[in-house]
């Protein structure tokens, strides 16, 4: 969702990855549902990914959405567990989904006033969800 939102709003100020600590093996057929509900597709571009498929170095931003440890990294990581949904219906996902779209909206306008200030180191970077 993380990722899906970023790229649906965000694609001007950051490229994002998503990737998981302990990743789906698919991407669940509710999550697809309640982004369709947004207007956001997850077929096609979006896959599960495991965390081990990046170089956690390579980014600016981490955001880690779990409620695991990431692996030691010199990268700036934001921390904010969010529920899984896995194990709820369709409302739970609708909650997270608000959850994470708030947090990815947030950080995009941090993101777009500090390119404009030229303020912040990380106005040009890229930025990675874990979940």
């Amino acid at each position: 969702m993380a990722e899906a939102f970023a790229r649906a709003y965000g694609n001007d100020v950051l490229e994002s990855h998503s990737a998981g600590i302990r990743p789906a093996s698919r991407i669940s057929r509710r999550a697809s549902m309640v982004m369709e509900e947004k207007g956001i597709s997850l077929a096609g571009g979006f896959s599960p990914k495991h965390i081990s498929s990046f170089k956690l170095e390579d980014f600016d931003l981490i955001v880690n959405l779990s409620e695991y440890s990431l692996p030691d990294t010199s990268t700036m990581v934001l921390k904010r567990a969010l529920r899984d949904p896995m194990s709820g219906d369709a409302d739970a996902f609708r909650d997270v989904r608000a959850d994470v779209e708030q947090l990815v909206r947030f950080l995009i306008e941090h993101f777009r006033r500090a390119r404009q200030s030229h303020l912040d180191p990380l106005y040009s970077g890229e930025c990675a969800a874990a979940s």
